[in-house]
């Protein structure tokens, strides 16, 4: 997270294809102008092939969606770590012992699009 807000800080002076971690933004649909910020952001990273990067966007929702809209907040995180771990046991166990499909996921109510 201290990674992400050091990134979020140095606005187009860092060299956001190069972050080698998966990034989750969850933004209010009410947070602007921080909200075209965090879209242009997100279009850069979606465009890394080697990670994931995820955009919910909470509707009715300002600047602090951990406040305002809780439920929804923990709804986007769960399942964004929810798919990220069973991506990686899939990728990880020879077994094949992950999730099933649909298994862990949750409506949020947000608009949410995904890269991998």
């Amino acid at each position: 997270m201290l990674e992400t807000m050091r990134v979020f800080s140095l606005g187009s002076t860092y060299d956001y294809p190069s972050l080698p971690h998966p990034v989750l933004f969850i933004q209010g649909q009410r947070d602007e102008p921080l909200g075209t910020q965090a879209r242009k952001v997100y279009a850069t990273l979606a465009q890394r092939s080697h990670v994931s990067t995820r955009y919910v966007e909470l509707p009715r929702v300002g600047h602090i969606p951990m406040e305002e809209a809780a439920g929804e907040t923990v709804g986007a995180v769960e399942a964004w770590l929810w798919e990220e771990f069973r991506g990686e046991r899939r990728r990880g166990d020879a077994s094949g012992g992950g999730a099933s499909e649909g298994e862990g996921e949750e409506e949020d109510g947000g608009e949410e699009t995904d890269t991998k």
